[in-house]
């Protein structure tokens, strides 16, 4: 469907992909809504803004350098029923400035940019990003203003997503915080880390 550009970055991944036997697609009529996908540039890992720790190191191991909507809609259009995908954060176009707490911002306004290109069905039939995950910590004092901006910035932002390593369950901050989730219609992914 789309001639996804050739990232010299990916070349490594690329050639390893075009060794491998494709496996035959199954049931390829059923509709289907992929929960959760990222998208990313990660050529120069310590330019992420924002990264967790250990995050630059990390990603130095990723064989896919990039991985953006050209590469997203080769892997929706190969056969299977792709109606709709999640974008789920993963520290890409936080903004690079303002408030720490507002910076993840930037990555929420970036998929729904995404969402909001395919939305023209320039791209086809599937809607990418139809619905988004942000970060936000609940325990931060801004936790509910930025959940609000969130909203404001992206009609398709539905939750947030936290490290559990960064969550204290019992401190009155982050309590205060993860109320605004009810109170905004919002859902919370923890995961790992």
């Amino acid at each position: 469907m789309v001639d996804a550009p050739a990232f010299l970055a990916n070349q490594d991944i690329l050639e390893w992909l075009s060794r491998e036997t494709p496996e035959p697609i199954l049931e390829p009529e059923i509709p289907i809504i992929d929960p959760h996908h990222h998208l990313w540039d990660i050529r120069r890992p310590e330019d992420v803004c924002d990264a967790p720790a250990g995050f630059s190191e990390m990603a130095k191991g990723w064989r896919q350098k990039v991985y953006m909507l050209p590469e997203l809609l080769d892997d929706l259009y190969s056969g299977h029923s792709v109606l709709q995908t999640v974008y789920v954060q993963v520290w890409s176009f936080h903004r690079a400035d303002g408030p720490q707490a507002f910076r993840p911002i930037g990555e929420v306004e970036f998929a729904q940019g995404v969402a909001a290109m395919c939305e023209s069905s320039l791209y086809g039939a599937a809607r990418p990003a139809a619905g988004i995950v942000g970060l936000c910590d609940p325990a931060s004092p801004s936790a509910g203003e930025v959940m609000q901006t969130m909203k404001t910035v992206s009609c398709n932002f539905r939750g947030i997503r936290i490290p559990l390593a960064n969550v204290n369950f019992d401190a009155p901050e982050f309590v205060e915080g993860f109320s605004c989730l009810e109170r905004l219609g919002l859902s919370c992914d923890i995961f790992l880390r």
